[in-house]
């Protein structure tokens, strides 16, 4: 029933890689090959490459939806090599965005008997950095090893990645932390400092958290307290000073103008009211802003850093 279930999984997941390339194709019929003649029937034809290094080969050129075809096709044809078949077209379906097929495709294994080596294990830990809406990630389980090696090392910093892609910086600060984390995730370990490649992660993780930190933490009360006693000085505050000085120019002038027209008409001057009216609007407008600026200010520069995180970690699919 398990073999049946893992054939019934992945038949899908092909005919659903499939249809891409169908629609590519506008759904055409292949043309008739032309007959040959009798020399080229003489010719030896050239060695046909293998589904695996035919999946390679599209993976290099984008077609990442052929890709994961010719791998299963592989694993299908060669089942010593499942694995890695599997491994190859979880790759593909995870350069095309589709994280939840290519996490399905991995469990797909376990869930028919076939234990995951480590570079599977890993597979479903890259997988889950992309879904933070995954319920139970099965990543912490299937890397927790008293004597890890060079995959599992890398699936469990996968855990701190996964943290600082949903932008919980301080999760992923406590899980990079020597202090907090378990001793099998301790940066210093000896599976971290033997391999580069996770070394160049820590570093680079290391330096995106002191990124975060050094974001800019403006007070959205102190800059609206701020334009109130200055029109203009909040602005000032939070690192838009040209806005600020145009702020504090309307408000001011339009006050002048407007006690200008009070002093030379009177209580009853028109034009006094209208601008004390514009000034005062101004002047609102001018506190909430600078309360508003500061906080669109932090949002917008995490959101930039989290853009950049999901780039660095699109690249590292393939480590």
């Amino acid at each position: 029933m398990t073999a049946r279930r893992l054939a019934t999984i992945v038949t899908l997941l092909l005919l659903d890689a499939l249809s891409p390339a169908r629609a590519e194709l506008g759904g055409a019929s292949p043309a008739v090959a032309p007959a040959k003649s009798a020399s080229q029937a003489a010719a030896p034809s050239p060695l046909a490459p293998s589904y695996l290094e035919l999946a390679d080969r599209l993976r290099g050129a984008g077609s990442y939806s052929e890709c994961a075809v010719e791998a299963l096709r592989h694993a299908y044809q060669h089942p010593t090599e499942r694995q890695r078949g599997f491994d190859e077209a979880a790759l593909c379906l995870s350069l095309a965005g589709r994280f939840d097929d290519a996490h399905r495709l991995m469990l797909a294994l376990p869930a028919a008997g076939e234990s995951l080596d480590g570079r599977g294990r890993f597979r479903v830990c890259l997988t889950e950095v992309f879904m933070p809406d995954v319920g139970a990630p099965a990543c912490p389980d299937l890397v927790r090893s008293p004597s890890p090696d060079r995959e599992d090392a890398l699936g469990r910093h996968t855990l701190v990645m996964r943290a600082m892609h949903a932008m919980h910086w301080q999760e992923a600060r406590a899980l990079q932390s020597t202090s907090k984390a378990p001793p099998t995730v301790a940066a210093g370990s000896a599976a971290a400092s033997a391999d580069p490649t996770l070394s160049a992660w820590q570093e680079k993780d290391r330096a995106l958290l002191n990124r975060y930190d050094a974001l800019p933490r403006k007070s959205p009360l102190l800059a609206g307290a701020l334009s109130a006693v200055v029109p203009g000085l909040g602005r000032v505050y939070i690192g838009r000073w040209q806005d600020g000085l145009v702020s504090f120019l309307l408000v001011g002038l339009s006050a002048v103008l407007s006690a200008q027209g009070f002093y030379e008409e009177g209580s009853h001057s028109v034009r006094g009211w209208i601008l004390g009216s514009a000034g005062a609007l101004l002047y609102v407008g001018n506190v909430y802003g600078s309360a508003v600026g500061a906080v669109v200010q932090r949002r917008d520069a995490e959101e930039a850093l989290g853009q950049e995180v999901d780039r660095e970690y699109r690249r590292r699919l393939e480590p």
